[in-house]
């Protein structure tokens, strides 16, 4: 059951296994590690199950993101498509994504307490990459980095509570340590670092991006 549920709306267009295993290991154990397949370019995300076990009464809710104009997304709530005893966060597979945070919610991974993100992922690309990708949506690139977001679908993520997290120093392309409950609000480019453990996804680390 989802408690405690924040998103922010206009947001811009901004070791783990050990730990993975330290948070789910506590429940049990379970045969299967394989990481998680990337979503498709449809939209559709690959879940899973995740137990609840408060019995707290909480409206139903359901995060979906519309583009804005600009190409930034905007969320919004809804009361359906959210069990009551079970949640489903989405998955991603191992290793870094870009995007941006569109909300925060409370949850639990196999009986402990996490907070979940809601995560909009996006293509951040340099170089010749950049370069390529802009040309292909008819962009003129007056940088040397270029974030493409074809895909606004928003995803429900795990953090671990022993997560690292760092935001931008104001003024500056200097960092500084932060945590989930302010970086959420912020509408900075993030880099996340996942790991699957069981099918379930679980980020190990947030930074903010810095774009000259």
């Amino acid at each position: 059951m989802i408690g405690s549920i924040r998103t922010r709306t206009g947001v811009a267009a901004a070791a783990l296994a050990l730990s993975s295993a330290a948070l789910l290991g506590a429940c049990g154990s379970s045969a299967g590690s394989d990481p998680a397949d990337a979503p498709a370019t449809t939209g559709a995300t690959s879940t899973t199950a995740v137990d609840t076990s408060e019995t707290t009464s909480t409206p139903d809710t359901e995060s979906t993101t519309t583009a804005a104009e600009g190409g930034e997304p905007t969320t919004t709530l809804s009361n359906e498509g959210v069990d009551s005893e079970t949640t489903e966060l989405d998955t991603l597979p191992d290793g870094d994504h870009y995007g941006y945070m569109a909300g925060l919610e409370s949850g639990k991974v196999e009986g402990q307490d996490v907070q979940v993100i809601i995560w909009d992922e996006v293509e951040f690309l340099t170089g010749q990459e950049a370069i390529d990708a802009a040309a292909e949506d008819n962009v003129t690139l007056d940088t040397d980095y270029y974030i493409r977001n074809n895909n606004q679908t928003v995803r429900r993520l795990a953090v671990v509570p022993e997560a690292s997290v760092t935001t931008l120093q104001e003024g500056s392309s200097g960092s500084r340590p932060s945590s989930v409950d302010e970086v959420w609000q912020q509408e900075h480019l993030f880099k996340i670092n996942v790991g699957n453990v069981r099918d379930i996804t679980t980020i190990s680390s947030i930074d903010g991006v810095y774009l000259p």
